[in-house]
């Protein structure tokens, strides 16, 4: 257990030795759910989890606001007794870690930015008929659960229910079990707390600009399949000034369940990527994406859809690549990234620049930037 500043107790686990790495898990009133993930990075990193105030295995008390996690999150940093370390946010717990870099960025070493929504609100009219559409064939027994007092078993079926929409494929429920395992039940006064003072004060604008500042190496990780449109975190990833940009294919909103290998490699990496470029040679912006096609905002629908389809280069049997601004490497998709992480290049954003970490075979191409206009016969319309 740590003591946070006004003696609220929450829950925290360690496993691993080497740099720290503080996991912060989603909700705001849900708990830690990375176990798996801890035990895939325990043999690099010390791995720290915990359950936020009033959630899972922590204190059930308040207050519940956006500054209190920030400073929970501190206090679990601090007993640790470093003065810097690496934080993983996923979701609202994304949301925690940004907050956190940009009002203590000394306290940072770098950031995971996981399957967050960004610094606007306009994700979520997208997000609702997607996730609808998602759960209709549920819909008949969540509305019985609803419309009932429910016990403990009950609101976790009616969870993972919800939970396995996060999902695509025949694992869906599985993995949403595995969310829902040990339950804890929801703490929905934290919720609507957080929730709320998010929706009141969470400004595009605002962050934009703070974020520019913001000095520390940034790794973002997308699941294309993710029901909240991945273009709502454009203005994050163009605002940060030492971005990387990851995206995969097949995941949703829980990419280290669906695709575990592939996640763990590309933290791995990055981990690793951040220690060596904390010197005076950083480069200054990186952007890398891994897909089979990148994903385009269509700016009528405010949908993600598939840009045109990219060759198939030399070496790769699917396509994946990744990119850095105008600059692609093949990494080799037939051996995996669980075996390559990233190792097709790091290179400067618009800048054939020194490769700083080059993979054998890598292949070196041109092309245009995602945001480039397209024509109206590759299926998404031109500016």
């Amino acid at each position: 257990m740590t003591r946070a500043e006004d003696g609220c107790r929450l829950w925290t686990a360690e496993t691993g030795g080497g740099a720290p790495l503080i996991l912060c898990h989603g909700g705001p009133g849900l708990w830690d759910m990375f176990g798996s993930l801890a035990g895939s990075l325990a043999g690099d990193v010390r791995v720290v989890r915990w359950d936020q105030r009033g959630c899972g295995r922590s204190e059930r008390r308040g207050p519940y606001s956006v500054a209190r996690s920030v400073a929970d999150l501190d206090a679990v940093r601090g007993a640790l007794g470093v003065d810097r370390v690496a934080v993983l946010g996923h979701s609202w717990g994304a949301t925690l870690a940004l907050r956190y870099a940009l009002d203590h960025p000394d306290r940072l070493s770098a950031l995971i930015y996981v399957s967050g929504t960004g610094l606007g609100w306009a994700w979520q009219e997208p997000f609702q008929r997607a996730i609808a559409k998602r759960l209709a064939p549920s819909a008949a027994r969540r509305s019985e659960l609803r419309g009932r007092d429910r016990s403990e078993a009950e609101d976790r079926e009616l969870a993972v229910l919800q939970w396995s929409a996060e999902f695509t494929g025949a694992d869906a429920v599985r993995h949403a079990e595995e969310m829902a395992t040990p339950w804890f039940g929801v703490n929905w006064e934290c919720h609507r707390e957080i929730w709320g003072e998010l929706q009141r004060t969470w400004r595009e604008a605002d962050l934009f600009t703070a974020c520019q500042a913001l000095s520390v190496p940034v790794l973002i990780i997308d699941g294309a399949a993710d029901l909240r449109p991945r273009w709502a975190v454009d203005s994050l990833e163009q605002a940060l000034p030492r971005v990387t940009r990851v995206i995969f294919p097949d995941a949703g909103h829980v990419p280290w369940l669906e695709v575990p290998a592939e996640f763990t490699s590309v933290l791995q990496h990055f981990l690793r990527a951040a220690a060596w470029l904390s010197g005076s040679m950083a480069p200054s912006h990186q952007v890398f994406r891994i897909g089979f096609r990148p994903l385009a905002r269509d700016h009528a629908s405010q949908q993600m859809v598939p840009a045109c389809p990219r060759p198939r280069w030399p070496g790769s049997t699917d396509g994946t690549s990744v990119s850095s601004g105008r600059q692609r490497w093949n990494i080799g998709a037939a051996a995996g990234l669980a075996g390559v992480g990233l190792r097709g290049g790091w290179g400067r954003l618009g800048s054939p620049g020194p490769r700083l970490a080059p993979g054998r075979g890598a292949r070196r191409r041109t092309w245009r930037r995602h945001d480039a206009p397209r024509s109206r016969a590759c299926g998404t319309p031109a500016p």
